[in-house]
């Protein structure tokens, strides 16, 4: 099938849009990681970094730089410092306040600092809001006794309002012209770079100089590249920019690349500006033949539970494309979710970990990164282009979910707990980058809110279902089930769908008072804890296969390297999926017997739980924990100073809806079970920090 023109590809009906093989080409080399020297006068021509093919890459870049909640890998910068936290700080109603914060003996003499300012509000039971700014900071005071006079902005929903805030500064970058060199010995046919560049958030403020960056080859005298920005001046320039600079005409020579950023005037008091780099890299043709699939696509349907999905049962047309994906490969018809809540969730899916052991327990415990890869490093270590498009703030950068990730976009609502979804943002710019990328192999996680609460469906799918809370969600899947089939004929207009994995899943569900309680987060029966699971990679997952034994979020990763070939894993907690898809049977039918019996553990963290009144219950404490095994079901309540410790035992054989509590009268029956759920109990309880103060900013 030849490619066809956008419009005529998003027109047909068929979901199974595929083109002739698209070119492939691999990075060769990622220059952050080269790690190169930074001259800084006409004089100072740092020695150029020796660029040597690698057989793998690092799995993160050494920093990162940050536009409008873009977030790339840039050159290695200062790390932040924090110099002071208020815990509880009254903001005044006005749009900025003053801080005057002593600076410990490393930071004294200073002219300037780079400042981040986070806050966020304190409500109970919950923090409804929160906002982070960067701005330039000015050092007064005497050399051994300097202070950091900060005006911080303000959210307008912060106005007025008692916050958490956290202030980290990192020093401002020199402000004069800035060289990067990189020798490139015989360079390959079909050659270029690619990179991005721009000027962060404190480089707009007034006063702040415009900034020329230019790409040059030794002994030429103009540049390949050239752009002036000054976003102080224009705010239509207050984002990335992107550029490809063509090398083919030096095949087989020796050159010798320069990234330069000089400003316009050179700076001694006033405004600073940030001008950063973010992720230049070569880009070569492909060496080599892959087998299909070689990308992934990651789709995440915040709050979408499997009980409304028409390809598990639920009588209404919720996801007729999601359900027309289904046959096209597995569908997993018990999925459980590793936690209830949003951070938590997605940590075990990108780690194949319990929430006790990747440490991300909550919106503002950070993962580990000295203690495990996520998928995007492991991506990104074998030479994928790796993004993710994510929306509303939970998956915040800082946490941890940027790992790995060239580009992490995030789309924040101000009120993180009143996402306003943006799924036809998301799924545009996710395929804005697929489109700069379709070549190269790719890792793109995509992610949105769009099911998510307050439930307001656009005014054409408004009542398809009737005017109760379940109805409007369920219009909600019903949108975002047809905003998915637009994305997925935008990439099959690219000719990338035969070529790509595509995993398409939830991080909980949502719950509408089958238990009393509303939403999701501090309860762990089904309603929450089943999610949607579907794989579909042509020639290597069967079409039409139904897998009915439980398999959790934690078994996504280890499937996904087994059938991408990534190698040297090891996943204590999940395991790959990939046999069920061959085609002889004894492979099969051991995975099967396996899943059948193994036990599935599950973490609840939400500091809040609300009842199906709106009102929040006061008596609830995080967590809860629960152990799901073939058609058994248990759910612990940890022992508390005012009650002790509580199971309630369901046999799912019989009560689906898990409304009969079998603990008083089979208590016997399902030890084992129960013994099981104690020990991991007791192991999580002791690693996860439950109580443990914020160990991020807001």
């Amino acid at each position: 099938m030849r490619c066809l023109p956008r419009r005529v590809a998003l027109a047909l009906v068929s979901i199974a849009v595929g083109c002739a093989s698209t070119p492939q080409d691999d990075i060769a080399w990622r220059l952050v990681d080269a790690n190169p020297a930074v001259g800084t006068t006409s004089s100072d021509e740092p020695p150029p970094v020796h660029l040597q093919r690698a057989a793998s890459q690092a799995m993160r870049g050494p920093a990162r730089a940050v536009i409008n909640d873009d977030t790339r890998y840039t050159f290695a910068r200062p790390g932040l410092m924090l110099v002071a936290r208020y815990p509880r700080f009254d903001i005044p109603d006005a749009d900025r306040f003053e801080l005057n914060i002593a600076l410990p003996r490393p930071l004294q003499g200073c002219d300037h600092l780079l400042a981040q300012i986070a806050l966020a509000r304190i409500a109970s039971p919950n923090p409804t809001a929160r906002d982070t700014r960067w701005v330039v900071g000015r050092c007064i005071g005497t050399p051994v006794a300097s202070r950091l006079l900060v005006q911080a902005p303000v959210a307008a929903v912060l106005r007025g309002t008692t916050a958490d805030v956290w202030v980290q500064v990192r020093p401002t970058p020199p402000q004069m012209t800035e060289r990067r060199r990189f020798l490139l010995e015989h360079v390959p046919q079909g050659a270029r770079l690619d990179f991005s560049y721009g000027i962060e958030s404190p480089g707009w403020e007034p006063g702040a100089p415009a900034v020329t960056f230019s790409v040059g080859v030794d002994r030429e005298s103009a540049p390949l590249f050239s752009a002036r920005v000054d976003p102080a001046a224009d705010p239509a320039q207050r984002r990335w920019f992107d550029a490809t600079v063509d090398l083919s005409r030096y095949a087989g020579s020796s050159i010798t690349l320069t990234l330069q950023s000089a400003q316009a005037r050179e700076i001694t008091a006033g405004t600073p500006t940030v001008p950063v780099w973010g992720d230049p890299v070569i880009v070569v043709p492909g060496t080599r033949e892959r087998k299909a699939p070689r990308n992934l696509l990651l789709i995440s349907i915040d709050t979408l539970r499997a009980a409304s999905v028409s390809a598990y049962g639920r009588a209404r047309p919720t996801s007729p494309f999601f359900d027309a994906l289904a046959r096209e490969g597995a569908l997993f018809e018990q999925t459980v979710a590793q936690s209830t809540v949003t951070p938590v969730s997605h940590m075990s899916l990108f780690t194949g970990l319990y929430p006790s052991q990747h440490g991300v327990t909550g919106p503002r415990r950070q993962s580990n990164v000295f203690l495990y890869p996520t998928m995007a490093e492991v991506f990104r270590a074998n030479g994928y282009a790796t993004a993710a498009v994510t929306e509303d703030g939970l998956l915040q950068a800082g946490l941890g979910f940027e790992r790995g990730f060239d580009r992490y976009l995030e789309s924040k609502s101000p009120n993180v707990f009143a996402p306003v979804g943006q799924v036809t943002t998301t799924f545009a710019a996710a395929l804005e980058w697929l489109q700069a990328h379709r070549t190269q192999r790719w890792f793109l996680f995509v992610h949105t809110y769009q099911v998510h609460a307050p439930y307001t469906p656009p005014p054409q799918y408004e009542g398809l279902f009737g005017d109760r809370d379940i109805d409007r969600y369920e219009e909600e899947i019903r949108y975002t089930d047809d905003q998915l089939r637009e994305l997925w004929r935008g990439i099959g207009a690219l000719g990338l769908t035969d070529d790509t994995l595509l995993i398409v899943t939830s991080d909980h569900g949502e719950e509408f008072g089958e238990h009393g309680v509303i939403r999701h987060g501090s309860h762990l029966y089904d309603e929450t804890l089943l999610v949607p699971l579907l794989m579909r990679a042509p020639g290597r997952i069967p079409a039409r296969l139904r897998v009915s034994e439980p398999v959790g979020l934690i078994d996504v990763f280890p499937t996904v390297a087994e059938i991408l070939g990534l190698p040297g894993l090891f996943f204590p907690d999940g395991r790959s999926l990939a046999s069920l898809f061959e085609a002889e049977r004894p492979p099969v039918d051991r995975m099967r017997w396996f899943l059948a019996r193994r036990d599935l553990f599950a973490e609840a963290w939400s500091p809040f739980r609300m009842l199906a009144d709106h009102t929040f219950d006061r008596a609830w404490h995080p967590p809860l924990f629960a152990l799901r095994t073939g058609q058994r079901k248990l759910i612990w309540s940890p022992e508390r100073a005012e009650s002790p410790a509580r199971v309630e035992v369901f046999d799912l054989d019989g009560d689906r809806d898990e409304q009969h509590d079998l603990a008083a009268s089979a208590s016997k029956q399902f030890s084992t079970e129960i013994d099981a759920l104690r020990r991991y109990v007791d192991a999580a309880s002791a690693a996860s920090g439950a109580g443990a103060p914020p160990s991020a900013p807001p």
